[in-house]
């Protein structure tokens, strides 16, 4: 059944969401299947959402969940279709990180609402970042023993099979100071690849 929603502005203030899927085991990091979200503040602007489109506006969410994600503020607009995305404006806070994402597009193909691969092209611009791998222990917990954080920056483009990164630069204390660019290419299951510094 087709249907075409929009919602011109929604606040959420101080709210929470938990959920829970009992057939599958409680791990010891981030999972969409064990979500426990606190202190939910949001403002959206939902200009359009049908079967296959979304068009919004975040003007802001903030959260924490029980895995220690802690997001201080997540603003973004999004349009994407059937055979195209476009992400602009994208600007993520967390406890130690600033991430700028300027723009960001993709070209592909769904088949039964899902992505082929290998029509799959893509274009990223991360603007001057920090980035600390501590606040993304909720997915590795090896991450809370890197504390120090990295200034980043790239343009990328590529497809499902490989990502050309030029315009790198990265620097962490006086210890590293990096720019240049790389290819990586995936060959079967396996990822390599070519750095130039």
């Amino acid at each position: 059944k087709k249907f075409n929603l929009k919602i011109s502005s929604l606040i959420i203030r101080r709210s929470s969401i938990s959920y829970n899927q009992l057939d599958e085991p409680v791990l010891n990091k981030f999972s969409f299947k064990h979500l426990d979200i606190k202190n939910i503040s949001a403002h959206v602007i939902l200009n359009k959402l049908t079967n296959d489109s979304i068009n919004v506006n975040i003007k802001k969410i903030a959260l924490k969940e029980k895995s220690g994600l802690v997001i201080k503020k997540l603003s973004l607009k999004l349009d994407a279709g059937k055979t195209k995305a476009n992400l602009t404006d994208m600007h993520l806070s967390l406890l130690n990180s600033d991430i700028s994402v300027p723009n960001a597009s993709a070209n592909y193909v769904l088949k039964d609402k899902k992505l082929v691969p290998k029509t799959l092209r893509y274009n990223l611009k991360l603007d001057k970042s920090i980035v600390t791998l501590y606040d993304f222990a909720f997915f590795y917990n090896i991450f809370k023993n890197y504390k120090t954080p990295i200034n980043l920056s790239f343009s990328c483009h590529g497809t499902d099979k490989n990502a050309n990164i030029s315009k790198l630069a990265l620097r962490q204390d006086q210890d590293v100071d990096l720019s240049g660019g790389a290819l990586i290419l995936k060959k079967d299951t396996v990822w390599g690849a070519n750095v130039t510094l």
